[in-house]
């Protein structure tokens, strides 16, 4: 039986978590604030910087190998 997949941050906490590092919190202070890995702190901020909005993409159905 395979694991169930973890659910997704909201949209709301990595918006909240960027406005707390972007108002000069350290990253390790928004990360302890919020319970959320560095990795995925550091992915929102470059999403952000990048795009503009932490958002993330558009989820695509899984395809199955030819056999």
């Amino acid at each position: 039986m395979l694991p169930e997949a973890a659910k997704a941050y909201s949209n709301d906490l990595s918006e909240r978590v960027i406005n707390i590092y972007g108002s000069g919190a350290s990253e390790k202070e928004a990360v302890n604030v919020f319970v959320t890995g560095m990795d995925t702190l550091n992915r929102w901020v470059r999403k952000y910087k990048e795009a503009g909005s932490a958002e993330p993409c558009k989820m695509t159905k899984y395809r199955e190998k030819n056999q």
